[in-house]
């Protein structure tokens, strides 16, 4: 004996027939009768007899059909109870990162939290940096990344991992062969780069202004396709992140920062957490990811 043998025993009473028990269980006739029968096997008495052209049931079908529904409707409870039970314990992390580093830092990382940790779902919202800190504080988001250092003393900045202003640019550039290059190689091209307000863009009108010369941007966009799109169609330079994932047809180039350039060419990547919120088990599982996976 087993529940579907019951519920299609329960169904022949309820719909007064094989025909219609089949359909509402959405199986075969044949199989409605062999459950049947494996009953009356079992329990050894005959649970239906005919009247005409109808099944009825007799004293045993309707003693067996009374318990049978009261257990039916315990394991409806039972599976229900367990459902609510697994759905509760899925969390949703929200999560704040700028363009730079939502799409060319933590693409394989996040991916691979996915994969470790099924019942947390993800929500990335791509925003600048400030905005992010904004929704941090305000309890919005959960964690968020940055570049910048924070400006609330209510932010725990947790330091990640250190990366480069690295040039990008087509297999076919005049820049493609070179291993290293200085910022001067690189401002004699036009540049593809990230929008006025990101960190990386100011960093490199800040070395331009040190350098005295002039940033000549072509494509400003947080946009990833578009900006590998941009390089791969004109003689552009695109300054990202050391480490970004690109397409094969285009080249890292890295870029020699000598003396104070140094600390403008470099940036470090934090995890934000605000130190009002009450913590969460997700948010400590993903910090925690983030750390082995970003500094390894």
């Amino acid at each position: 004996m087993d529940l579907r043998q019951l519920r299609y025993f329960t169904h022949v009473i309820d719909e007064e027939g094989v025909l219609k028990a089949s359909q509402l269980a959405g199986v075969t006739q044949p199989a409605i009768t062999a459950a049947v029968r494996n009953l009356e096997q079992e329990f050894g008495a005959k649970l239906f007899r005919k009247n005409g052209r109808k099944l009825e049931p007799t004293a045993k079908g309707l003693l067996l059909y009374e318990k049978a529904k009261l257990l039916l409707a315990h394991a409806d409870d039972l599976k229900d109870d367990l459902r609510a039970s697994v759905a509760s314990s899925v969390s949703i992390l929200r999560v704040g990162a700028p363009a730079l580093i939502a799409n060319f830092v933590l693409a394989d990382a996040m991916l691979a939290f996915m994969d470790e940790n099924p019942r947390i779902r993800i929500q990335l919202s791509q925003m600048s940096g400030p905005e992010a800190e904004s929704r941090l504080l305000a309890g919005q988001l959960d964690v968020c990344f940055s570049t910048r250092s924070p400006k609330a003393m209510r932010i725990d900045a947790i330091p990640l991992v250190k990366r480069s202003i690295a040039a990008y640019v087509d297999e076919k550039h005049p820049l493609a062969g070179e291993v290293t290059i200085s910022w001067e190689q690189v401002f004699d091209y036009p540049i593809v780069s990230l929008p006025p307000g990101y960190v990386l863009s100011d960093r490199i009108s800040q070395i331009a202004q040190q350098l005295r010369l002039h940033a000549d941007f072509l494509l400003q966009s947080d946009a990833p396709s578009l900006i590998q799109r941009a390089m791969h169609r004109s003689n552009s330079v695109g300054l990202l992140l050391d480490g970004a994932p690109m397409a094969d047809h285009l080249k890292a180039v890295q870029i020699d920062s000598p003396g104070p350039l140094a600390p403008l060419a470099a940036m470090t990547i934090s995890i934000f957490q605000s130190t009002e919120a009450r913590p969460t088990e997700g948010r400590q599982l993903f910090t925690d990811h983030m750390q082995r996976y970003l500094t390894h």
